[in-house]
């Protein structure tokens, strides 16, 4: 104990000067600093469709502010240079050779989070547009020239309720093989069948192509 007490008495200015340099200084938590943009799980992936930082080929860039305004041409690098790496990106709009510098190409600084954001609206949109072309294709139902009256039935059923929910139906009538073939009589009885069906539906026949007893579609939709 006695050989002990010099040695932290001797510690104790060095502990001083330490606790005395670190007297206003911030750490910041881990969990509280900003992502690097190449830390961003499947960043690269989403901007595919967007030129950005050292994938710009040009040396000399004009960079654009929110007014519009172009800058002097500077190199790309000083540029980069003086962003924000952790939530910055810089973004190519035109590149060299349709600006108004030649050999300069037009950039602008933007944020990752409003580029993602732009990337999360530009996915909604495609997929509206997918839904809506789903929703536009008429809905097939297949019958055969020799149906029988219980699947005829079933088939008409499922014919209302497309027709009911807006869509549009395509009635497809052809022979199945080894099945029996309907007569020129049975084939023009179920057309006058399903006639009178769509109209009970509240629905027109918009088209009929093909021939009886062969390949035929009758299109239908609400009138």
């Amino acid at each position: 104990m006695s050989r002990s007490k010099p040695v932290l008495q001797a510690l104790q200015p060095l502990q001083r000067r330490w606790y005395s340099s670190q007297q206003g200084r911030h750490f910041t938590p881990l969990h509280h600093r900003p992502l690097q943009a190449q830390a961003i799980p499947g960043l690269q992936k989403k901007l595919e469709g967007y030129t950005t930082n050292r994938d710009i080929t040009a040396r000399w860039v004009q960079v654009r502010n929110a007014e519009g305004k172009l800058s002097s041409p500077q190199t790309l690098e000083t540029v980069l240079s003086q962003i924000e790496p952790t939530t910055q990106l810089v973004r190519q709009l035109a590149p060299a050779g349709q600006g108004q510098t030649p050999d300069t190409a037009i950039v602008e600084v933007t944020e990752i989070s409003t580029l993602l954001k732009q990337v999360a609206a530009r996915e909604q949109a495609a997929k509206e547009v997918q839904k809506k072309a789903r929703e536009a294709k008429p809905k097939q139902l297949e019958l055969n020239w020799a149906i029988s009256e219980n699947d005829l039935e079933l088939k008409m059923r499922q014919m209302e309720d497309f027709l009911d929910k807006g869509k549009k139906v395509e009635l497809i009538l052809a022979a199945k093989r080894r099945q029996r073939k309907a007569t020129p009589e049975e084939a023009e009885t179920l057309v006058a069948k399903l006639d009178e069906r769509v109209e009970q539906a509240g629905a027109k026949k918009v088209k009929m192509e093909g021939k009886l007893l062969g390949q035929a579609t009758i299109t239908v939709q609400k009138k």
